[in-house]
């Protein structure tokens, strides 16, 4: 049993909880205490890899009036193949099917600079799950793992509530993973790994939100790099 997004909720009670009891303030301003759920969809932009799409759920809470704890996890599908040819031009094939979990947990700062726009900068530790693939030569198969791997990320931006009903933002994300390790039948492999990405990128996210009131809203985030393009689309519940 997968316990990842039951430990993520009880994680995102305790700042949400302490939100709830610092009381309420302007129901139109931004808020650093909200929920999401919803679906992300990954398209990579030079890979041998297939787009996916998957589950995300990610939070945030408000731990005083300018500093906030924040985490998600999300899980897509992996796929893809690269052909190539072996020894004595034998053809053969590498083929990646699986869910990959990604997590990441950290702490921002917001500094308001408007009645209902806040800076922000915010810093992250960042966790890839692992992935099995297949290697197949002629008629033999042989099972391989790409070995989970974290990194950190930064991320600096601006988000405002231009109406009681919408709100945008837009911000520039690094991200840097450790190379992640590769075995072939339990066995390291090094320079295999054929379809990882750079282990450092850098991306543009632009955000917006329509809020129905009560603390829900529908948004939609996209996330555009030279690696991936990733759209995020729905429900956040805000505090």
């Amino acid at each position: 049993m997968n316990r990842t997004p039951l430990l993520l909720a009880l994680a995102l009670a305790l700042p949400a909880g302490a939100a709830l009891a610092q009381g309420p303030g302007d129901p139109n301003a931004v808020s650093w205490s909200y929920f999401d759920i919803g679906a992300l969809h990954v398209n990579p932009d030079e890979s041998d890899l297939d787009s996916g799409t998957g589950l995300q759920v990610r939070g945030s809470g408000q731990i005083s009036e300018s500093w906030h704890l924040f985490l998600g996890w999300n899980r897509i599908p992996l796929e893809g193949d690269r052909s190539f040819s072996g020894v004595g031009g034998v053809p053969g094939a590498l083929v990646v099917d699986d869910d990959v979990d990604r997590f990441h947990v950290g702490i921002g700062y917001n500094l308001p600079v408007g009645p209902r726009t806040d800076l922000f900068v915010r810093a992250a530790y960042e966790r890839v799950g692992s992935a099995d693939f297949a290697i197949t030569v002629g008629d033999a198969t042989t099972r391989g793992k790409l070995e989970k791997t974290d990194g950190a990320s930064v991320e600096v931006g601006v988000r405002s509530a231009f109406t009681s009903r919408f709100e945008a933002g837009a911000s520039v994300r690094y991200t840097r993973l450790d190379d992640a390790e590769v075995r072939l039948d339990g066995q390291p492999f090094p320079g295999g790994q054929a379809f990882i990405a750079s282990d450092s990128t850098t991306a543009g996210v632009l955000y917006g939100q329509f809020k129905f009131g009560n603390g829900w809203g529908l948004l939609a985030e996209a996330e555009l790099s030279g690696d991936y393009t990733s759209v995020f689309a729905g429900a956040r519940l805000s505090y």
